[in-house]
């Protein structure tokens, strides 16, 4: 498993297991993530202190919050505090560790709320990062060619991985963009923005001014105007290639 640590130094870094993805995947921790982690607990259990190789697997197995969803990294622990710690149960001998979870330190530390926004309507494209989940009728379900897995409701695929890996690509022609909820309309004019529409063409349908519209753009690193770009050149490139 991928939590053995060696030291680099006076800081502790993950053994990547070799043909294999890191197990902290699963908990949407990215590997600089998990060193962070790593180093928070100083490389032994952050409840009663046992090294990895004291455990009984020889590693320190990752907590989640479970009422609030498999994203929620709450530390690093042996596996025996880890089984003390039944579903829901904030026992005295835990409390300082459970006080100060994991995924709450890192939603602050990125600026999220951590609170599940609103349903983004039918026919809108979502991304994980690496998963990509449009809504249909019975849910959402996966956007690769060929999937016929079940459909997951918008609580369940934010309980998994989390409201803020989660990033709305794409959504359908809205009438009245203006009159969707604030925070999807400003999931809206992101997805807009990273498609290409001008500015301009993104304002006047939000209902914000340009100015308002191109501040969030810079907050959110997107470059509209290059977008647009590029949008306008990849159209002229495929009207150029249509048969006459």
């Amino acid at each position: 498993m991928s939590s053995l640590a060696e030291r680099s130094g006076a800081r502790l870094s993950h053994v990547t297991p070799r043909g294999a993805p890191c197990a902290h995947r699963s908990y949407e921790l990215t590997c600089t993530a998990y060193d962070r982690l790593l180093n928070l607990a100083e490389g032994v259990c952050q409840i009663c202190g046992t090294a990895p190789e004291q455990t009984k697997h020889g590693f320190l197995v990752v907590d989640h919050d479970a009422a609030v969803g498999q994203w929620a990294v709450r530390g690093l622990l042996c596996s025996d505090c880890n089984t003390a710690l039944p579903f829901g149960s904030f026992p005295e001998w835990a409390r300082e560790y459970l006080d100060q979870p994991w995924w709450r330190t890192e939603l602050e530390r990125i600026g999220a709320s951590g609170r599940v926004p609103p349903e983004p309507p039918p026919g809108s494209l979502v991304t994980t990062g690496y998963l990509n989940f449009r809504r249909n009728e019975a849910g959402w379900e996966h956007a690769a060619a060929g999937y016929s897995g079940p459909s997951r409701s918008w609580g369940e695929l934010n309980r998994r991985y989390g409201p803020h890996n989660i990033r709305l690509v794409s959504v359908p022609d809205v009438e009245e963009p203006s009159k969707l909820p604030r925070e999807l309309r400003r999931a809206y004019v992101f997805a807009s923005l990273r498609a290409g529409v001008r500015p301009t063409e993104v304002a006047r349908a939000s209902g914000w001014s340009e100015a308002h519209v191109r501040q969030m753009a810079r907050e959110a690193g997107i470059e509209p105007d290059d977008r647009y770009k590029e949008r306008a050149d990849r159209l002229r490139k495929a009207q150029a290639e249509e048969p006459s």
